[in-house]
This record gives structure tokens, sequence and C-alpha cells, in this order.
């Protein structure tokens, strides 16, 4: 019997970007609320031939969280940045939010996790919008920062299949972590 990769991710953004949305939209389950602004889900996938689980973990963006983020993000692998493209304020956080990853992750895994890059609500886009050009720029800056690809996905989190992201991140983890199964 194979054994199950068991990898913990963080979904990263400010409030109102869609991201309790993209977990239930995926799990397909409302989550597990443990208190007001953390949010835990589970994934279960095969991926070539492998049963994988993916837990998922959100935390609210607001300032009252902030002295439990580094305990709350540490063993995760992968990093979901999410942004609101109407919503210019929520691009321009996005680096504190991958700061405060990275610190809390990278004693531990030296740099060995996988970041996706999305850019939510699509469906909404008009000229006050970010263009799609600013999520792919970021993407390639934080590719060249991390010394491997970091794919970035314009999506609407409630209207499209999701499932090739979470395909892709399966693969980038596998890549990562395989001499360690």
């Amino acid at each position: 019997m194979e054994k199950r990769k068991l990898y913990k991710i963080s979904v990263i953004g400010e409030n109102g970007v869609g991201k309790k949305t993209f977990m239930r939209k995926y799990t397909n389950t409302d989550g597990q609320e443990y208190n007001a602004g953390m949010n835990f889900s589970i994934k279960r996938l095969n991926f070539d031939d492998q049963p994988i689980l993916f837990q998922f973990f959100e935390m609210s963006s607001s300032l009252r969280f902030e002295n439990i983020k580094t305990i709350y993000h540490q063993g995760s692998v992968c990093l979901i940045l999410i942004f609101d493209i109407c919503n210019v304020e929520s691009f321009s956080r996005l680096h504190k939010h991958l700061s405060t990853f990275v610190d809390s992750v990278q004693d531990t895994y030296h740099n060995k996790f996988c970041i996706i890059l999305i850019g939510n609500k699509n469906d909404k886009r008009d000229e006050t919008c970010l263009p799609v050009d600013d999520g792919i720029k970021y993407a390639k800056e934080l590719s060249e920062w991390l010394g491997r690809e970091v794919p970035y996905y314009d999506v609407s989190v409630e209207n499209d299949d999701l499932e090739y992201i979470f395909l892709d991140i399966a693969k980038q983890l596998g890549q990562l972590f395989e001499s360690d199964h």
C-alpha cells in the first residue's frame, strides 16, 4: 500500500479577496472554522497514481492575528497568495504577506516551498482593475527570487474550475520533495 503524502498549504491575502470561497469551492466543504478569522480544510486527490492530502489553512489578515501568523505558517510547504484584481491595495500588500510566510518557514525548509499567485475576480474586470500583465510581472519577480517558476492564475474563484491549479501544486510539490519520500 502506497503511503499518502501530506502537504500543508497556507492561503494568504487581504480580507475579501476570496480566500474562503477558494477553499470552500475546492474542498467542497464549508471548512472547519476554529475561531473567528481562521479556517482549515482538507482535500484528497490522486496525482500520478499517488494519494495526496492537502491541508489548507487560511487566516484573516486582521491585525489582531499578527502575533500568531508565524505559528500558523510553520510546516507549510506551499503558499497560495490571492489578491482581488479590482483592489489595488490587496495586490500591493502581497509582499507583506510573503515576508511573514518566508520568515516563518525559511529556517525549516530553506526556500524548499512553492508559491502560487492568484488574481481573483476576473469576472468583474473593467478598466479600473489591474491588468493581467501586473500579475504576470509579479510572478516573474517571485520566480527569480525563489529560483523556480511561480505560476500566475487570473481566475474567478466563484465561476472557474480550479482543479488544474491543484494538479500544478501537486506536481511542484512532488518535484520539490520527491527525494524525501
